[in-house]
């Protein structure tokens, strides 16, 4: 059964954005702003409750986010520098370049769009799902509640909440289905490979240690900005939405180079980055 060591993944994710973390922060500058205007933009029409709307406005900054992770992913698998508008951003030379696989795909352009489109399209579909849950339920914290209304056995209850655990396990998996297209690994394929639920088990166990140990500093660093500055002024809305944004993009970076070393060993074996 297809499967990766996770501890070792995510180890690797935070060593190498640590490591390239000057160029890394040279490329994030354009999704900063963005996603930060977008923010201030959803702050000023006040729809913070509207969460569909939220994404559709958000859906700029996602674009540039697709481009920059699938450009992480093939920077790391190829070696290839990321783009920014178009353009190259050569890396340092002081930090020499070394790909993971040693082989590069020759039509760079398709399988980037291809990556590109993918990302998109699970970000689209998460973001639509959510928004519709989170406005359903909303809704019916709004409406009057009946008082005859019986509660839930335990047992259906529980039933009910492992029942959503399963699907969200099965379909956890296919939520990084873009970093096989951006390699250029043909997805069916792909997905032969990651067939059963131990590799999805994995993932979630990768995402986690690659989430939380990050959003424990952050948050505590978030705290400290509610205590410095006046809380609702202008410079701590500012602030909170960039540093919002340099966690999110933090914490997608690490995550993305820890599950692109696992499936990279998922679909051509145990692979050590030279």
């Amino acid at each position: 059964m297809a499967s990766f060591d996770f501890i070792d993944a995510s180890a690797k994710g935070y060593e190498f954005v640590w490591d390239r973390r000057n160029y890394l922060l040279r490329l994030l500058v354009p999704v900063f702003f963005v996603k930060v205007v977008c923010l201030l933009i959803i702050f000023v029409l006040k729809v913070e409750d509207q969460f569909l709307l939220q994404g559709l406005i958000l859906l700029p900054g996602s674009l540039l986010e697709a481009v920059f992770i699938v450009g992480l992913v093939r920077f790391l698998v190829y070696a290839e520098p990321i783009y920014v508008w178009g353009k190259p951003v050569i890396p340092d030379e002081k930090q020499p370049i070394s790909a993971l696989l040693p082989t590069t795909p020759t039509d760079r352009k398709r399988f980037m769009q291809a990556g590109i489109a993918v990302y998109l399209l699970i970000k689209i579909l998460a973001t639509g799902f959510a928004g519709a849950m989170m406005d359903q339920v909303h809704a019916l914290q709004n409406m009057p509640q009946p008082t005859d209304l019986q509660p839930l056995h335990p047992a259906v209850s529980g039933v009910i909440f492992m029942t959503i655990g399963a699907i969200f396990m099965w379909v956890f998996r296919f939520g990084w289905t873009f970093i096989p297209a951006a390699m250029g690994y043909p997805l069916r394929a792909f997905f032969s490979k990651i067939k059963g639920i131990q590799v999805s088990f994995y993932m979630v166990l990768t995402y986690l240690i690659c989430l939380l140990p990050v959003m424990t500093v952050f948050g505590i660093i978030l705290n400290g900005f509610a205590i410095i500055l006046t809380e609702g002024s202008a410079a701590y809305i500012i602030s909170r939405y960039v540093f919002e944004a340099f966690i999110e993009m933090t914490m997608l970076s690490i995550q993305a180079v820890a599950m692109t070393y696992g499936i990279s060993e998922i679909l051509f074996g145990k692979k050590d980055k030279p």
